[in-house]
C-alpha cells in the first residue's frame, strides 16, 4: 500500500514523464526527419551530464523484431550468472518506468526521481534547438541511472534504427542484431538493405557481433560492415544444431543445442512462441560469447525467469487470456500458432492496430478457431480507425463487431467462457494489461 509520500513521488514522476512526452516524440509517428533524427544533440547532452555512458559495459541490440525479448533474456541470464544488470528497452506497456530496469525491476524511485528532477531543470533552461526528443530524454535518464547504480553490465535496445539512434553513443562490448524487416520506412529507407544499413550502424570497429538468421540482402550488409570494421561476426544459423519447442498452459518447453563448442539447453520459457524460442537461442549465443564459462544451469535458469509484458503473456483469468503486442504480419501469425497450441478449440479474438501497419496482412491468416472477433481501440497515443478495421475484416469474409472501450470489450469477450487472444499493437496491450492484472484469477464477466 502506497503511503502519502510515496503517492506524491509517483505523481511527480508521472508529471515529469508527461513533460518529457511533450517534446518531439517519434513514437507518435510524427516529427521532422531532418531536424530531430540525429546524434549531435545527444552528444552535447551526454557531455553536459559527464558522459555517463562511459561508466558501464554494454550489450547493444538492434533489429526490427525480437529486440526487447532478446534483451530481457540476455539480462536475465547475466543476472542468473551473478551479475548486477541494467536494461533499457522500448516501448513500455503501461508506464515509462518499465523502460529503465535494474536487476529485472523498474529503477528504484530513490534513484530515478532525483535524476529526472535534474534533467527536467536542465531541459527547461535549454534553448529550444537543444531540447531533446522524448526518446533522447528517456535515454539520458537511463544512462544516468545505470552509471549511478554501478552495475556490472547494461543491456541496451535501440529505439529506431541504429546508426542515428540516441542509444548509439554507448561503448558496447558486444553487438546483437535481431531479424530485420521493412519498418519505419520514412526514417530508415524503403528496402531491406537500406534498413539493414541503419541497423548495422551500431557495429563498432573490433567489437564482436552476433546475429540472428537474416534475409540475404540484410545478411550481406551486416557482413560487409563487420568486415570493414574488423568486427568478429557470428551468425546463429551455423551454430544452431537443434531448436525445438512444445507449448502448453505452463509455458514453452524448449531445447537449444549450439555447436562449436556444444551447449545443450533445456528449459521452460514463460515468453511463448516460435519466435521467442529463436530469441532464446540468440540470447544464449550472445551470453556465451560474453561469458563462455557460464554454466548450463545458469543459462537455463535465466531463460526460464525472463519476463517482458505482452510477449505471449498468459493471464489465468476466467476465461484465460493471452496478451501479445505483435504488430507485423509475421509476428501475428506466429502468435496465432502459439495460441492454437495452448488453446486448440474455439476462441475469441480482440484485435486493434494503429494506422500505418499492415492490418490486412495481420488478418489475412486469421485462424477459423476464432469464432468471435472484436475490434477495439489501441488507445489514442497514435491514430487508429477501429471502424475501418472492422469493415476490412468483414470484407475479408469474417464477421467482426466493434467494441472500442477496452473494459467493455473484455467483459463482452468473457461472456462465452472461451479463451481470449488480444493482439495487434503494443498500444492495445497497454490498454488491456492493467485490466487483466487487476482481474487475474477472477472472472472477466461478473
Amino acid at each position: 500500500m502506497k503511503t502519502k509520500g510515496r503517492e506524491d513521488q509517483f505523481a511527480e514522476l508521472d508529471s515529469i514523464f508527461n513533460e518529457f512526452e511533450s517534446f518531439t516524440n517519434l513514437e507518435h509517428g510524427g516529427g521532422a526527419k531532418t531536424r530531430h533524427y540525429r546524434l549531435e544533440r545527444m552528444e552535447r547532452w551526454l557531455g553536459i551530464l559527464g558522459n555517463p555512458q562511459q561508466r558501464f559495459r554494454a550489450v547493444h541490440i538492434a533489429g526490427s523484431k525480437g529486440k526487447g525479448s532478446t534483451a530481457a533474456m540476455t539480462d536475465a541470464v547475466l543476472r542468473a550468472g551473478g551479475e548486477t544488470v541494467g536494461r533499457y528497452t522500448s516501448p513500455h506497456i503501461t508506464s515509462y518506468r518499465e523502460r529503465i530496469c535494474i536487476q529485472g525491476e523498474p529503477a528504484p524511485m530513490e534513484l530515478l526521481l532525483p535524476i529526472l528532477r535534474v534533467l527536467r531543470q536542465e531541459f527547461r533552461q535549454a534553448q529550444i534547438e537543444y531540447r531533446p526528443t522524448t526518446f533522447e530524454a528517456l535515454t539520458l535518464a537511463a544512462f544516468l541511472c545505470f552509471a549511478e547504480a554501478g552495475l556490472d553490465r547494461v543491456v541496451v535496445e535501440t529505439g529506431l534504427g541504429g546508426r542515428l539512434d540516441a542509444t548509439n553513443l554507448v561503448l558496447p562490448e558486444l553487438v546483437v542484431i535481431t531479424p530485420i524487416e521493412l519498418e519505419h520506412t520514412e526514417y530508415l529507407g524503403t528496402t531491406i538493405a537500406e534498413i539493414a544499413s541503419e541497423k548495422a550502424g551500431i557495429i563498432k570497429d573490433g567489437i564482436p557481433v552476433v546475429a540472428a538468421d537474416l534475409r540475404p540482402e540484410a545478411e550481406a550488409v551486416i557482413r560487409r560492415r563487420a568486415e570493414e570494421g574488423a568486427a568478429p561476426l557470428s551468425f546463429l544459423a551455423p551454430r544452431l544444431k537443434t531448436l525445438s519447442r512444445s507449448s502448453d498452459i505452463s509455458g514453452d518447453l524448449i531445447e537449444i543445442v549450439l555447436q562449436d563448442p556444444e551447449i545443450h539447453i533445456r528449459t521452460r520459457l514463460q515468453m511463448r512462441g516460435r519466435v521467442q524460442a529463436q530469441n532464446a537461442a540468440l540470447a544464449t549465443l550472445a551470453v556465451t560469447s560474453l561469458r563462455p564459462e557460464l554454466s548450463t544451469a545458469c543459462i537455463e535458469a535465466g531463460l526460464a525467469a525472463a519476463r517482458l509484458p505482452a510477449r505471449g503473456e498468459l493471464f489465468l483469468t476466467a476465461p484465460p487470456v493471452m496478451l501479445d503486442g505483435a504488430h507485423t504480419s509475421d509476428s501475428v501469425n506466429s502468435v496465432y500458432e502459439t495460441f492454437g497450441e495452448v488453446f486448440p478449440g474455439q476462441a475469441t479474438l480482440i484485435f486493434g492496430a494503429v494506422e500505418g501497419k499492415d492490418i490486412q496482412g495481420m488478418l489475412a491468416r486469421l485462424p477459423s478457431q476464432f469464432t468471435r472477433v472484436i475490434i477495439s481501440r489501441p488507445g489514442r497515443f497514435r491514430p487508429s480507425n477501429p471502424e475501418a478495421i472492422r469493415a476490412l475484416c468483414v470484407s475479408m469474409g469474417r464477421d467482426a463487431e466493434l467494441i472500442e472501450e477496452p473494459h467493455a470489450a473484455l467483459a463482452s469477450a468473457g461472456e462465452s467462457g472461451l479463451p481470449i487472444l488480444i493482439l495487434g499493437s503494443f498500444f492495445l496491450a497497454g490498454e488491456f494489461r492493467p485490466l487483466l492484472t487487476a482481474l487475474e484469477g477472477a472472472p472477466l464477466c461478473p
